[in-house]
């Protein structure tokens, strides 16, 4: 068998169907064809007869598809920008800061909020010693020669009763549900902090515009082809190139042209390219 690769020379995927790669050849014919060639092209379209004689053969044709498998199964794909992944991580690390702090302001001002009421209301009993300290104040007071002091330890009687009235009072209309109901509000507003500050990928339905559309491992026509897709196989775009002219598909016919990259000249696409999120591959 001939160490160069058909698939290749006529640029498919190795999973292509007949009749794709049978439109293939005679659109490179079209391409390559002149009525004065010169001898680089002579060699071009000899290598692209060759290529269409040996798939044209059924059997051949599988023997260079398996052969095509075990090469690509010792090859890495093209790998994830590391620059990629640092500003991944860092807008990750910066968003977890962010959710972290607001999380842990609002349950500061929840707890003051709740000692505050318990406060008000008299749950947060006066130290120990504050109670007996007035009360000898008033003895003294009230030890003192007739004259001087007279009605003050019953108005202070009144005082503390009509300060005990309140206390009760308060205690009786502030009820426990009335403090939960305030924490639900807190955790809900958390709640609805954090969850705006996860964004939501946008996706977009596409068809291709013309017969084929070869799906490619990066976006450029240097990539190597993956998979196809054909008219009527509408597909989701998940991302895009930062020039907007190539985008990664998913949700394909053939689950291995999931995640490769297609170009925008060939596809109709339904909603604003802007707004999918930029990918980048080395």
């Amino acid at each position: 068998m001939d160490k160069r690769d058909p698939f290749d020379i006529l640029d498919v995927a190795p999973d292509t169907e007949w009749r794709v790669i049978e439109a293939a050849y005679r659109m490179m014919n079209v391409q390559r064809g002149d009525e004065n060639p010169s001898a680089d092209e002579n060699l071009t379209l000899a290598e692209i007869e060759w290529a269409y004689r040996e798939l044209k053969d059924p059997m051949r044709r599988v023997a260079y598809v398996q052969r095509s498998r075990a090469a690509r199964g010792t090859k890495n794909e093209v790998p994830v920008s590391k620059a990629q992944v640092g500003r991944d991580s860092a807008s990750n690390r910066r968003k977890s800061l962010i959710s972290v702090g607001i999380s842990t302001g609002l349950f500061v001002g929840m707890l003051a909020a709740v000692g505050y009421g318990l406060y008000f209301v008299g749950a947060v009993r006066r130290p120990a010693g504050v109670g007996e300290s007035m009360e000898a104040a008033v003895t003294l007071v009230a030890q003192k020669p007739t004259g001087q002091v007279t009605d003050m330890p019953t108005e202070y009687e009144a005082n503390t009763l009509a300060y005990t009235a309140t206390v009760e009072a308060l205690h009786a209309t502030a009820t426990r549900g009335a403090l939960l109901d305030y924490t639900a509000g807190i955790t809900a507003t958390a709640d609805a902090a954090r969850a705006a500050l996860t964004p939501t990928p946008v996706e977009l339905r596409a068809c291709p515009n013309v017969a084929s559309v070869n799906v490619r491992t990066g976006p450029a026509t240097a990539f190597r082809a993956i998979g196809y897709i054909l008219e009527g196989d509408c597909v989701t775009l998940t991302g895009r190139s930062s020039d907007g002219e190539w985008v990664v598909i998913t949700n394909a016919p053939r689950p291995s042209s999931n995640g490769g990259w297609t170009a925008v000249s060939v596809m109709t696409i339904e909603g604003n390219l802007d707004d999918l999120t930029v990918l980048e591959v080395d």
